[in-house]
């Protein structure tokens, strides 16, 4: 989904995040908290898109396939 943000800008990932989720009938509160955890790693804070684009693209993928290689090695414990 962020990985074909050309613009990565709070208000192009804010429109994209709320389609993909729109596309894939997922509730906003049941995404939210983990993606959040994997870019912050907190449960609570400022606009997601907003931290996104501060961050940047690079290092939101990063975070998210750091976070994501993390939870699958915890279900092979």
């Amino acid at each position: 989904m962020l990985v074909g943000i050309s613009d990565f800008t709070e208000e192009n990932i804010e429109i994209d995040f709320k389609q993909y989720l729109e596309d894939n009938e997922y509730g906003f509160g049941k995404v939210m908290p983990g993606f959040r955890l994997l870019i912050t790693g907190l449960g609570m804070g400022p606009s997601m898109s907003a931290i996104c684009a501060l961050l940047g693209k690079d290092e939101v993928l990063s975070r998210i396939d750091n976070g994501l290689g993390k939870v699958e090695a915890l279900k092979n414990v």
